[in-house]
């Protein structure tokens, strides 16, 4: 009898204690700002806007459409850390792309604000796009950044 009421009680207590709550929906990230592209002849210009708060880091995907990118250079204090566009002894497979992922920074750790941000050199007559952008914001946290369409 003790042993009936002993698995009675063991039973009923791990039915009380378990809870079957589903777990909490992801929560979508909130955009930090926007970032645009404005092509002018053989320059591409990569342009943040909106932002609500500085950032530390950009990265975008960038595709050239009608042509190829053959340089990207950072405007201002910020510098591109990566592009893949410049052939090195690291990097063989460098030189002119028609798509590559652009990241943007500053190596004194200066914040990126609203404003160009860096200049790709592309061939006449070319079209590009940016997508999957995302940040980092001055407290080390990933925010998306919308793709402007122009």
């Amino acid at each position: 009898m003790l042993r009936a009421l002993l698995l009675l009680l063991a039973a009923l207590s791990t039915t009380t204690g378990c809870s079957c709550d589903p777990p909490p929906p992801d929560v979508p990230l909130r955009a930090a700002g926007s970032v645009d592209v404005d092509v002018s002849g053989t320059t591409a210009t990569l342009t943040v806007s909106s932002l609500d708060a500085p950032l530390r880091t950009l990265q975008v995907d960038v595709a050239v459409d009608g042509g190829k990118a053959s340089s990207a250079t950072g405007i201002g204090p910020w510098n591109v850390v990566q592009a893949g566009l410049a052939a090195s002894p690291e990097n063989p497979a460098g030189g002119p792309k028609e798509r590559f992922t652009l990241v943007v920074a500053d190596t004194r750790r200066l914040p990126i604000g609203d404003g160009a941000l860096a200049r790709i050199v592309v061939d006449d007559g070319a079209k590009v796009t940016l997508s999957n952008a995302v940040a980092v914001d001055a407290n080390g946290t990933k925010r998306l950044l919308l793709v402007v369409a122009r």
